[in-house]
């Protein structure tokens, strides 16, 4: 009988609680309308547009903490008035400023905002074609990247991919696209991704592992110098180390620069092709990006999967958007290419380590704030992947070997004696130098102490 009477005191809370909901929420509309009123009345005045906007931030300064939706109805119609006006860049700033009060408290205004966002850039803003371009771009990022990642399960987001391929999402896609269909770096990284038949599950990705192979083969001559020169530097190590020993300075200095002559190095050698790779490296960056709408077709291993869709902050829903696995694996591989030049000096040695886990750190920071798309990060991947490889042969291998001997200090005038090195040829081969005869310096004698 008790559990009874609890019940019923429960759904009698319950029925009242909905009643006076209901009626507070009917009583809103005709006081929404009021409370805006002034507003409305300034906008139709002309010379009034300063004092309108004016009184809807007012309203929303107001109610910020209070109303939450009174708030969010003032700058969502101040964004409207800013937008007949035609006062871009203040659209643009309230729409944000809508987003960024409303990411925890109200994801679906949040989302709704973004949603008209991109139809304002992609449809409104701009006064040239750069700038209308440029716009349509962040319409693309506030859609397939915030929109679609941050707030998945809202109705904005239902809406901006409803119809596919004839969706708002796909329409921009499809024009930013043909803006970049002309340029040959484009029509280089199409080709190769109709190499395999456009399979959105393969070409895509496979399109930017034989693009990053290809960039290899391309750059090989220049890497094998470059490496070559690495070699060199480190069989000269502990020379270079004996000197430090036993100068300091300009003397340091001088003697530093008479060993590198008397055996043929240059310590400068490994930064040309280094310098050489930038161009060409600068130029597969931008064909990637003029790609990257294209790239919002294609998935590849985990991206794209059934795991993305349940987890699109972590795992990329395809090829344009970020994706954290292949970044944190990125970022291994690029830490372990920074070590795979050994040095002879333990000091060293930890400065190195120590710059390749900070840069390592650097960029996977880089990557995940300015959410780039995981296409580049497949492509610097792969590069990371085959330079590996190769350090591994051409410079820790024969590290670890011991085949990287390092020549006896002379022809320095240094007062120690001179022996036989071996010296680079200009192609990356040893050759001996001829050994010089130099006395060698008695040994010093301590005398004993005498016993007091």
């Amino acid at each position: 009988m008790r559990s009874f009477h609890r019940l019923a005191i429960v759904l009698t809370a319950i029925v009242i609680f909905s009643i006076t909901h209901l009626a507070v929420a009917r009583a809103q509309s005709p006081d929404m309308e009021a409370t805006f009123a002034k507003a409305r009345e300034l906008e139709a005045q002309p010379g009034k547009e300063n004092e309108a906007l004016a009184e809807y931030e007012r309203l929303y300064n107001e109610n910020r903490l209070n109303s939450l939706s009174t708030a969010n109805e003032a700058l969502f119609r101040k964004a409207a008035y800013q937008a007949k006006l035609n006062r871009q860049a203040d659209v643009v700033r309230t729409y944000r400023l809508i987003v960024s009060e409303n990411q925890a408290r109200n994801p679906e205004i949040a989302a709704e905002a973004l949603y008209r966002l991109g139809f304002y850039l992609k449809d409104h803003y701009g006064t040239n074609d750069a700038e209308k371009h440029h716009a349509r771009h962040e319409a693309w990022v506030a859609w397939n990247i915030s929109l679609l990642n941050d707030f998945p399960r809202t109705e904005a987001a239902r809406k901006v991919v409803a119809g596919g391929e004839q969706s708002p999402l796909a329409q921009l896609r499809d024009q930013l696209d043909s803006r970049g269909k002309s340029d040959w770096k484009y029509r280089v990284i199409d080709a190769l991704v109709a190499l395999t038949g456009r399979h959105p599950a393969f070409s895509y990705g496979f399109a930017l592992v034989l693009l990053a192979v290809l960039v290899k083969i391309l750059l090989y001559p220049l890497t094998k110098r470059q490496y070559a020169a690495m070699r060199e530097m480190q069989r000269m190590q502990p020379l270079v180390k004996e000197l430090q020993q036993k100068y300091k300075g300009q003397e340091l200095h001088q003697k530093t620069m008479e060993l590198w002559k008397q055996h043929k190095v240059n310590p400068f050698a490994s930064c040309l092709p280094t310098m050489l790779q930038i161009p060409f490296l600068i130029l597969v960056y931008t064909a990637v990006n003029e790609y990257q709408y294209a790239f919002s077709r294609g998935h590849f291993l985990w991206i794209g999967s059934s795991l993305s869709e349940q987890n699109p902050h972590i795992f990329g829903r395809n090829l344009s958007v970020p994706d954290l696995p292949l970044l944190v694996l990125y970022m291994i591989a690029n830490y372990v290419t920074m070590r795979m030049t050994p040095q002879t000096d333990p000091q060293q040695q930890q400065t190195q380590n120590t710059m390749a886990l900070v840069t390592s750190v650097i960029f996977f920071w880089m990557f995940l704030s300015y959410k780039w798309p995981v296409a580049f990060v497949l492509y610097w991947f792969v590069l990371n992947l085959i330079s590996i490889g190769q350090q591994y042969v051409y410079v820790y291998k024969p590290h670890k070997d011991g085949t990287l001997t390092a020549p006896a200090l002379g022809g320095v005038s240094n007062g120690l004696g001179s022996a036989a090195s071996p010296s680079m040829d200009g192609k990356g081969n040893g050759k001996a130098n001829a050994p010089v005869n130099v006395p060698a310096q008695p040994t010093r004698v301590r005398p004993r102490r005498k016993k007091r």
